[in-house]
């Protein structure tokens, strides 16, 4: 049954508006870097239980999962991480980040856009389906994630891998302005390790030659361009008098539609080849173990993803999000990576990212997200439910 035979869309109430907003203070008022979440786990589950899920549980990573509807139908997965990246100097900061504001309907904190206030708007959807005593025809999770910053993905692959959670669709909780992005862009994170008599100049001749080949990159009309960045450079003992005889360089390499990983990293051997430097080219291994002490050891690289704009999960979405805007959402792709690696690029599961906030204001010293767009974002993810699962019979 679809929810036009049935009875008026859920909407929160305002008194569950402006418990959204006070939830979503708490999340921001607990420092949440990654490997560092349990806090802010354990007040997500709280959160969860007292809203009307079903079920809620902690696995064994320090995801906290929330679960709504019954089993047999479809399966939906929404999904945010809790992490958040550091704060930088505090003195870029107009407003502590770690005291949540709501000056002139915004609410100002780390993690206020990224991606906090995503999971604030699921978990508050869930609550407006509850509080109608709707029915689904099939199962809805909510799952709030770890280590997002340090690995996108591997929290989302622990689910579908570890956990069994295999859904018929994904929604990325990121900042999208409560549009939608079919697709990102993929990343490799890597090393440049280069040995020589005199390894800084080296070193530095490979930075300027990673530079000069960004022109030569792919580019793709939905995702742009792909791009080579250093993001570290590591060389000497420390000691003034002696020239360090090894330079490494940390690279982020990020890769449009069309760029792999295996072509990507033999492009830099070739580069550092032609330049007469002898280095060696490889990916990273993340295994810095979670919040509940388990480690999963990933390679750091990251799929690029695109979703066919004619696909279920675009279309059904994107009637969900004008009957509550009442306008079409645009329909794009993102730059930045998202757990989509997991889910779309390497698992196969359809996935799109949605979620309020701006994009903008995601690592800045401006994090903040609109209230309205945050209420938006609660009834719109209540009806996505509705739509992708259907209403029980």
């Amino acid at each position: 049954m679809n929810r036009s035979e049935a009875f008026p869309r859920p909407k929160l109430k305002y008194d569950d508006e402006k418990a959204m907003v006070d939830f979503l203070c708490d999340l921001i008022a607990l420092p949440s870097t990654s490997t560092s979440e349990e806090r802010v786990i354990r007040r997500i589950e709280r959160e969860m239980l007292e809203v009307g899920f079903k079920r809620v549980w902690i696995d064994r990573l320090g995801n906290v999962i929330g679960q709504y509807g019954v089993p047999g139908g479809k399966k939906l997965l929404f999904q945010a991480h809790s992490d958040t990246i550091g704060v930088g100097s505090r003195l870029e900061w107009e407003r502590d980040p770690y005291e949540p504001r709501v000056i002139d309907g915004v609410v100002w904190g780390r993690g206020a856009s990224d991606s906090k206030q995503a999971i604030a708007a699921m978990v508050y959807g869930v609550k407006a389906l509850a509080d109608r005593s709707v029915q689904l025809d099939g199962e809805l999770y909510v799952a709030a994630t770890v280590q997002e910053e340090e690995c996108e993905g591997l929290a989302l692959s622990t689910l579908i891998e570890i956990d069994e959670l295999r859904p018929d669709y994904i929604i990325l909780g990121e900042a999208t302005g409560n549009h939608i992005h079919r697709g990102h862009r993929g990343r490799l994170e890597l090393t440049i390790d280069i040995h020589s008599t005199n390894a800084a100049y080296e070193g530095a001749r490979m930075i300027v030659a990673l530079e000069e080949l960004n022109k030569d990159f792919k580019d793709d009309p939905l995702l742009g361009r792909g791009s080579v960045s250093v993001t570290g450079v590591r060389a000497g003992t420390g000691t003034g008098e002696l020239v360090p005889d090894r330079c490494i360089l940390l690279v982020d390499r990020r890769l449009t539609l069309g760029e792999e990983e295996e072509p990507a990293l033999q492009e830099l051997k070739d580069l550092a080849k032609k330049l007469g430097i002898r280095a060696e080219v490889s990916v990273l291994i993340y295994q810095e173990p979670s919040w509940r002490g388990f480690t999963r050891p990933r390679r750091k690289c990251f799929p690029t993803y695109v979703l066919e704009s004619d696909h279920e999960l675009i279309q059904k979405a994107a009637c969900s999000i004008e009957s509550v805007l009442g306008h079409p959402p645009e329909i794009t792709g993102r730059v930045s990576g998202t757990d989509g690696a997991s889910s779309a690029g390497g698992g196969g599961i359809p996935s799109i990212t949605f979620g309020p906030g701006n994009e903008a204001h995601v690592h800045s010293f401006e994090d903040q997200v609109a209230v309205r767009d945050l209420v938006e974002a609660a009834n719109i993810y209540s009806l996505m439910a509705i739509d992708l699962i259907g209403l029980a019979k």
